[in-house]
């Protein structure tokens, strides 16, 4: 991780840096979509480029130097719709075709439910356990080290072991420790996580290509447990044929599904700094550049 940009803190008194960032993490807290897009208005780069809090890695692209072009978090209308639907259902499915953000988005999407909500335990499955341990890394270790440092610290994770990320905190200022955690974990291990009711969320990754898929969705539906189910769908695979039967994707179905509509923050605008108008006139300049920027 030796490309993380180096950061300074903007002009401005600790107390009021302290102050700000503290709402800005209530803020980012109401919205996976939100706080992935946001760019900190508290930090600058030294490379001059925005701030971004969540930077992905695209692996198709290289710069000057031959490393993998770091882009921030897209702000695509279809990933809105996506995290809409994995808050308003417990089993969801996603046939999807390569190189369209759904595995990069869901597992970002993980990070912010473990971040900033209690109790989440939340499982990650791969086919097998080194697959799973290295996505847990390019998805979450990594952009979470790209993070301004006072937010790595105020969401921060624990670094070992390579299967497991534990949220803490113990800088200022910080979110309270959630207690949660995210596990990566080859398939057999995520139908004995079913079967035992500890997963609050479970992302299987490439399901096509999980032979034992049809036990661990026989195993969530009892339990009512969160499920987000990846494929880039292949139906000559045990898992490609039990994730069709499961989502019923056929053609005829497929005639009858709706658009989602993209989701609308109910967060009020007008109160979202939350500081009183004096300390708003006071600190003009520094407000208005960062509703420009958020």
């Amino acid at each position: 991780m030796s490309d993380t940009p180096l950061y300074s803190d903007v002009d401005l008194p600790p107390e009021r840096l302290l102050e700000w960032r503290r709402t800005l993490l209530k803020r980012w807290a109401k919205s996976a979509m939100r706080f992935l897009t946001a760019i900190d208005p508290t930090t600058r780069r030294s490379d001059g480029r925005p701030s971004y809090v969540w930077i992905t890695t695209d692996e198709r692209e290289k710069d000057n130097l031959g490393a993998n072009t770091e882009k921030p978090f897209p702000s695509w209308a279809y990933l809105a719709q996506m995290f809409a639907l994995y808050n308003r259902h417990d089993m969801v499915g996603i046939e999807k075709s390569r190189q369209v953000f759904a595995t990069t988005g869901t597992l970002a999407y993980a990070f912010h439910l473990g971040a900033f909500h209690k109790n989440q335990k939340i499982q990650l499955s791969k086919a097998t356990q080194p697959e799973a341990d290295e996505l847990l890394y390019e998805k979450i270790r990594v952009p979470h080290s790209r993070m301004p440092p006072w937010l790595q610290q105020a969401l921060e994770i624990t670094p070992t072991p390579a299967n497991r990320i534990r949220f803490r905190s113990t800088s200022v200022p910080r979110w309270p420790s959630t207690g949660s955690s995210i596990s990566a974990v080859a398939q057999n291990a995520a139908v004995r996580g079913f079967r035992g009711g500890t997963s609050s969320l479970t992302i299987i990754d490439e399901a096509a290509l999980q032979n034992n898929l049809s036990a661990m969705l026989r195993a969530a539906a009892p339990m009512a447990a969160r499920v987000i189910c990846l494929t880039s769908a292949d139906g000559s695979e045990a898992g490609g044929e039990a994730f069709v039967k499961y989502f019923d994707c056929s053609d005829d179905r497929r005639k009858h599904l709706k658009p989602l509509a993209i989701p609308v923050d109910d967060f009020d605008e007008s109160a979202e700094y939350d500081v009183s108008l004096e300390d708003r006139m006071k600190d003009e300049a520094f407000l208005s550049q960062a509703m420009e920027s958020l």
